[in-house]
């Protein structure tokens, strides 16, 4: 009697057998309280007292478990589990734990099973099944938040559900400049190759027209008023043509007018042309002498009237630029050029130009032609804070009515370095130029370039010296800056930005007529300035240059370098 008492227990709190494989899906009632727990598969059984209703076709995936409140598959990725229902009785606490287990699956629902017994070789045991995880519902919300409006990434209590994570891109601040700098800047993208500047991804125009006034102050020249007008084309948002339009009269009646222009990718090439026309009229043009050790006590002993002369020039040009390989940020690009000038140099009487070089009195005519490279890294045309520019050119004019042939060599670099941090640019120009032959007089007083800034002493090349100040053949120029811009404000909502800096710049210039020693009579400048940077494309400087002989104040647009 024991035994069968044992027997009689473990009867009533064993689990149900599972059915046979090849048995067919059974269906129950929907709403039964006395829900048992599933089966090794994952489906729940009914009761032994339900009589199983016929079958329905199973529109669901093999491995899609049964909602035992719908009756329809569950899904996990919507929430749901392969867990039991949360109402479903547990097995008593002391029946075995390995009572399901241990059964045979062909036995009858209502057959006793003894805990310890073994079952049959040829029937397979139930093996568990693995509960797939679910996703975290933050990471499920944060990957639709890219394709999702703001009521989707609620949460239940309406509250917004934050979607940024570590791999969102951030939105960049670059503005247009970088576009317009050069036609093959690439734009900022992010990581889904998608353009993250609002206002690069706006809708440009074709035809872009900017009216800018111009006020600049130089000595020798004084205060000059103008006005200078840029014109852009831009198909499809690639910039193709850039043309400036300038007009300055000052006070001393120095006329300067020009219009310059740059071309891209004509030819789909990616090159560049570049040409201009150039006219200057200037009654105070001046002169000291070839002799670099006289002072300018010595030199206005006879009055200041007396470095005068009048010069007018006109001074057109064109340039061909063809890449020939990229490394890096940089672009190496092969030169072509031609270029016209006629001067018109006349002298007031009793002046120095009348005394000692007469023979520069009159018409010249130039027409050099120039090839060379050029190599450009600067991240910005305009106001660059890294990267390079260096070129070599090598120039040559042929006899042009009572002047024989003469060239000229030119080498220029340029280095923009940041210290520390982006607001701190520490900028170097090193220059060389060389003039052979019947030089005329006025490259004498220039460095070669489009434009050809005086040299030495003047507003770009020796401030803290009067313009054209030293004049030779040789020129060596070694400049460097100390720029900081602290101060940054966004103006019309942010749309534009406007930079304020403080800079402090060191010049040192040797320039040599004949055969003299090189590091004798060195010419050294410098001093402070401040400048303001409207969205790194237009720059308004005021520079105060010191050395020994004089105190230079200037006001202009545009970097010295």
């Amino acid at each position: 009697m024991p035994l069968l008492g044992l027997l009689v227990s473990a009867s009533a709190h064993a689990e149900p057998a599972a059915p046979t494989p090849s048995a067919p899906e059974e269906h129950w009632p929907e709403h039964h309280d006395d829900t048992p727990p599933p089966t090794g598969d994952g489906e729940p059984r009914p009761p032994d007292n339900v009589t199983a209703a016929e079958p329905e076709p199973d529109t669901s995936s093999p491995s899609a478990p049964l909602d035992p409140s719908s009756g329809t598959p569950a899904d996990p990725q919507d929430g749901g589990s392969t867990d039991p229902p949360s109402d479903t009785p547990d097995a008593p606490a002391d029946a075995p734990a390995d009572a399901h287990a241990d059964a045979p699956a062909d036995a009858p629902a209502d057959t006793p099973t003894h805990p310890d017994s073994e079952p049959a070789d040829d029937v397979p045991t139930e093996s568990p099944v693995e509960e797939p995880a679910e996703r975290p519902v933050k990471r499920r919300r944060w990957r639709r938040a890219f394709s999702a409006t703001p009521e989707e990434t609620q949460d239940e209590d309406g509250e917004e559900e934050s979607t940024l994570d570590a791999t969102t891109p951030r939105q960049s601040t670059i503005p247009e400049w970088f576009i317009a700098a050069d036609a093959a800047t690439p734009r900022p993208a992010s990581a889904d190759d998608t353009t993250v500047s609002k206002r690069l991804t706006a809708k440009k125009k074709v035809h872009s027209v900017l009216p800018l006034p111009t006020v600049r102050v130089e000595p020798l020249v004084g205060l000059q008023i103008g006005a200078r007008l840029a014109y852009a084309y831009r198909p499809e948002d690639k910039l193709k043509v850039l043309a400036m339009l300038s007009a300055r009269v000052s006070l001393r009646n120095v006329h300067e007018y020009g219009v310059n222009f740059v071309l891209w990718d004509l030819l789909h090439l990616n090159e560049r042309f570049r040409f201009g026309l150039n006219a200057r009229y200037d009654p105070v043009f001046p002169y000291f002498g070839l002799d670099q050790k006289k002072s300018l006590k010595q030199i206005f002993a006879r009055g200041e009237d007396s470095i005068y002369s009048e010069v007018t020039t006109i001074d057109s040009y064109f340039q061909y630029q063809q890449p020939i390989t990229s490394y890096g940020p940089g672009t190496l690009r092969m030169l072509f050029g031609l270029n016209y000038a006629y001067d018109r140099v006349q002298a007031y009487p009793d002046t120095l130009l009348v005394d000692e070089q007469p023979q520069y009195l009159g018409d010249t005519h130039r027409v050099p032609g120039h090839t060379g490279l050029s190599w450009d890294s600067r991240d910005n045309v305009y106001s660059p804070r890294f990267g390079g520019l260096h070129d070599v050119v090598f120039a040559a004019a042929p006899p042009v009515g009572d002047r024989d042939a003469w060239g000229l060599i030119a080498v220029s670099f340029r280095w923009y370095r940041r210290l520390g941090l982006d607001e701190i640019i520490f900028a170097t120009r090193i220059a060389v130029d060389g003039l052979y032959g019947d030089a005329p007089f006025v490259p004498l007083g220039q460095l070669y370039g489009f434009p050809s800034p005086d040299a030495y002493g003047g507003h770009t090349i020796g401030r803290g010296f009067l313009r054209r100040r030293y004049i030779g053949r040789f020129k060596g120029v070694w400049s460097s800056e100390l720029r900081f811009e602290p101060i940054e404000f966004g103006l019309f909502k942010g749309k534009r930005k406007l930079a304020l800096g403080f800079k402090g710049f060191v010049e040192l210039g040797r320039v040599i007529q004949d055969s003299e020693p090189i590091f004798d009579d060195i010419h050294v400048s410098g001093g402070p300035g401040i400048y303001f940077i409207w969205d790194r494309f237009a720059v308004i400087r005021f520079d105060v240059g010191l050395s020994g002989e004089f105190v230079g104040f200037y006001l202009l647009t545009g970097h010295a370098f």
